[in-house]
């Protein structure tokens, strides 16, 4: 990635966008903003010699002209005596700021030279609850920056040795300021006056270029929505030869509107019948390996649940699956003709027993209250269910 790019700049930016663009990114990846964030920590050295280069003007002529990423920082200027025929006044006369800001620059400017570790890329993959239980293998399609095979990721090659433009093969840049006169060495040739690098066409000097591929992505079993899935070295390939970084990837588990996951079990409603609760029955349950037959018990009450034991997710940390976990919900029959009603009448006369006398205090009339008419909840259960195995 070119410093341009790494400020997400154009190659026309002026001196006060650079500076600009800078702040904006330095806000956000600043170290101190990130505590023990090791990647913020990378991003901000790699935007930082960006800066470095883009705002010094010699640095970024050089550069411009080259079409190569730059070399280390060149030494300090050095004063090389009085010049009384020179007069540059100006705008176009160096500052001892531009003169000794180098001094300052060359410990955050080795970042220049040194290989940089390529930036992790993020992807998200949607699974279902059926991935979920089976874990297994998935294809995920990204984009990603691979090093050029030409260069190696230098984004430089090895050319015959050319005379250095930007110093005119002197080696030397002299700056003025005044009368005084000023020599470093050329950042463009090293001060050696010759180029031997060029910038590789393969990749056009950024040592890298986009590919999609294919990415093979083991799901263990049990993995949950959310969670963070690590291919190393899968992400974007790192400057100047550095290693590439890491693919992440965030787990989304689709909604299934059947069941429900609470821990490592499953938990589904199960409609029953009035007169099944009262008989009992065998009803067929789906499950993850298909449909399971179940009893259910005589007598069973609504809220309470059955339990198949190791038919739930396995987990993570074990291996062991958990339940599927069946919340029982009375059914009632929708539309009651005259012979059903009259059969409820005979029911309710062999069974007088009051189902809410545990609710009521003493005496029992005070307790009741005056009569009140309520509309049934569209849900059919009423409080928390309790535990029948």
């Amino acid at each position: 990635m070119t410093p341009y790019e790494l400020l997400g700049l154009g190659a026309g930016a002026t001196e006060a966008q650079v500076r600009r663009a800078y702040r904006r990114l330095a806000r956000r990846w600043h170290p101190d903003l990130n505590p023990g964030n090791a990647e913020a920590a990378r991003h901000y050295a790699a935007i930082t010699a960006a800066f470095e280069l883009l705002v010094d003007p010699a640095r970024r002529r050089a550069y411009d002209a080259s079409g190569a990423p730059s070399s280390p920082p060149a030494a300090p200027a050095a004063f090389a005596g009085f010049d009384f025929s020179l007069a540059v006044q100006g705008a176009d006369a160096s500052t001892f700021g531009d003169l000794f800001v180098d001094v300052f620059r060359q410990a955050a400017g080795q970042l220049d030279a040194a290989a940089v570790r390529g930036v992790d890329l993020f992807a998200t993959l949607s699974l279902t609850l059926m991935d979920v239980l089976r874990g297994g293998t998935r294809r995920l399609d990204i984009t990603r920056r691979v090093a050029c095979p030409m260069c190696g990721g230098h984004g430089r090659l090895d050319a015959p040795p050319t005379p250095c433009r930007p110093c005119g093969g002197t080696g030397q840049q002299r700056l003025g300021r005044g009368h005084m006169v000023f020599v470093r060495p050329c950042e463009a040739c090293d001060g050696r006056g010759v180029v031997t690098l060029r910038a590789c066409h393969g990749c056009h000097g950024h040592g890298h270029h986009p590919t999609a591929s294919s990415v093979e992505v083991t799901l263990p079993p049990g993995i949950e929505d959310g969670d963070e899935l690590v291919q190393p070295g899968a992400g974007h390939a790192g400057v100047r030869g550095g290693p590439p970084g890491d693919l992440r990837i965030r787990v989304r588990v689709a909604e299934d509107p059947r069941v429900r996951r609470v821990g490592d079990d499953l938990h589904m409603t199960l409609p029953v019948a009035v007169h099944e609760a009262v008989l009992g029955v065998r009803v067929a349950v789906p499950s993850p390996e298909g449909p399971v037959t179940v009893r259910v018990p005589a007598g069973i009450q609504s809220g309470q649940r059955l339990r198949l034991r190791e038919r739930g997710v396995p987990s993570r940390r074990t291996g062991v699956r958990g339940d599927l976990v069946l919340d029982v919900v009375l059914v009632l029959p929708p539309v009651i003709d005259a012979r059903a009603r009259g059969l409820m009448q005979e029911f309710a006369r062999l069974h007088p027993e009051d189902v809410r006398a545990a609710w009521y205090g003493e005496p029992q009339g005070a307790a009741r209250g005056d009569d009140a008419t309520v509309a049934p909840e569209h849900s059919p259960v009423a409080g928390r269910p309790t535990q029948a195995e």
